[in-house]
């Protein structure tokens, strides 16, 4: 048998194949969490022959792979074959207005809603949000800003004290700020790829702690703020104990409200009057929500269609 070295192993120098063979364990297949939920395999291909791999043993299945050579980049692998899908995720989707009748049940693209959840890319797009937010109005005098001559007050010698020059300096009373803070822009630069990472794995980690609720639609029967916080009490998003109107955090919805309200009758109108004065929930629309303040919230609403364009916009091909 000749040697082989897996696909990671191989150099842009080594030779051209047309063929590798990719090796699925089964014991592995079986072992499929929810929070992984992909094919865990691994790839071995003979640099000189593209003949199938004679390692294969416990049952494993091997099977062929077609991968395409680019001098520049290497192999690449075609990811419409089964073994590179990720396999999908599903979630419930309920009826905001029927507590305890399911809908039915939905699945969610795993790119963006199972995506390895990265604490450090959540804590950049924080940090660039909020420094976005900061006015950065603050302002102190100068020693040309402040009123007054600029004369020299004494002579440089002969009075036994230390040499001056103008009352406006920063060691006088009301005098210039040594150093102050000036108007400035606190804002900073991030890529909008790794915003929409970040993104995805805020809404993978609501998913997996099922914090993730889906509604069918948002129409609700009336705009009676009471009726809507009782309605949320039922499906388990707002607790009695907790003072949802006086407290934060409890539970946000993303919308889209611009092609909702385009159309003749607003979905939105009865949503916007009844949570409006709810401190607790907090209602925003999809295109403009802050990872900041999904974060600040325990629960993450939405109905199915805004649920589509934030899969539309975040996937990965």
């Amino acid at each position: 048998m000749q040697s082989s070295r897996t696909l990671q192993g191989l150099s842009k120098n080594s030779k051209p194949i047309g063929k590798a063979y990719s090796i699925l364990s089964g014991a592995l297949a079986n072992q499929v969490s929810k929070q992984t939920q992909q094919q865990r395999y691994s790839v071995l291909a003979n640099t000189t022959t593209g003949e199938q791999y004679e390692g294969v043993k416990d049952g494993g299945i091997a099977q062929q792979v077609d991968l395409e050579y680019d001098p520049k980049y290497g192999f690449k692998q075609h990811n419409d074959h089964p073994l590179f899908t990720p396999q999908p995720v599903y979630t419930m989707v309920q009826d905001i207005n029927n507590p305890y009748t399911p809908v039915k049940m939905i699945a969610l693209d795993s790119t963006v809603f199972n995506a390895t959840i990265r604490g450090d890319i959540l804590h950049r797009c924080v940090t660039y949000e909020r420094n976005s937010l900061r006015q950065g109005t603050h302002s102190t005098k100068t020693i040309s800003d402040i009123r007054g001559s600029a004369k020299k007050q004494a002579s440089q010698k002969g009075r036994g004290k230390a040499r001056i020059g103008t009352h406006r300096a920063p060691q006088f009373r009301t005098g210039a700020v040594a150093h102050g803070p000036q108007p400035q822009s606190h804002a900073t630069e991030l890529q909008r790829k790794v915003w929409q990472l970040g993104f995805r794995s805020l809404l993978s980690a609501k998913f997996l702690q099922n914090e993730l609720v889906v509604f069918e639609d948002l129409k609700l029967a009336n705009f009676k703020t009471r009726d809507f916080v009782e309605l949320m009490h039922e499906h388990g998003l707002v607790s009695r104990s907790e003072d949802v109107m006086k407290t934060n955090g409890h539970m946000m919805v993303l919308t889209d409200a611009e092609r909702q309200c385009s159309s003749e009758s607003n979905e939105l109108k009865n949503l916007q009057l009844a949570c409006r004065n709810i401190l607790g929930i907090k209602m925003e629309e999809a295109t403009d929500a802050l990872l900041f303040d999904i974060l600040r919230h325990k629960y993450l609403a939405m109905d199915l269609a805004t649920l589509r364009m934030i899969e539309e916009r975040l996937k990965v091909f």
